[in-house]
Formats: structure tokens, sequence, C-alpha cells
């Protein structure tokens, strides 16, 4: 599944979108530098923590490949959810 995932990141089409949350990362840090309100300081800086984890996500799908070959990391396994009564798993 990684590397499917990981094949995925390697698209031209999510080049694009990496280059655009590049460009809306710089658009962030340019106005964090212009904003004296700190309530959007504090919201622009939560905006950076999620685009690095996004723009990120191709060297950690990396690294857990490379780890889980080497046998430093375990495959993560996904489990099997169980239906409630209501039919939607825990």
């Amino acid at each position: 599944m990684a590397h499917k995932f990981r094949g995925w990141l390697g698209q031209p089409e999510v080049a694009y979108y990496n280059d655009f949350l590049h460009d809306y990362r710089q658009e962030c840090l340019d106005k964090i530098m212009r904003e004296s309100d700190t309530i959007r300081i504090h919201r622009l800086q939560g905006n950076l923590e999620v685009l690095d984890f996004l723009l990120g996500l191709r060297g950690e799908m990396d690294t857990y490949i490379k780890g889980v070959a080497s046998g430093q990391m375990r495959k993560v396994e996904k489990k099997e959810e169980k239906e409630t009564e209501h039919g939607v798993g825990r």
C-alpha cells in the first residue's frame, strides 16, 4: 500500500498540487511577516504546520518504505473494523 501511495505522489498532477502548496506556504509566510494581530499569526502558524506536513509526505513515505525494507521499522497493518449495532466501526 505504501508503494502505491508513493507512486501516486510521483504523478504529474500531484507535482502541480505540491507547487500550489509551496506557493500558498510562501503566501502564509509573507502574511505572517506583515501581520500584527496575534490571533491571525497563530492561525497562519497552524496553516504552515499543516502545509509542512502535506509537503513532507513524500519524504515520510520514502523513510517508511526504506525502514520496512531494512527491517528497522515494522509494516503498519490495517486493522479489521468491527461493525457495531449501528453499522459503524469503532
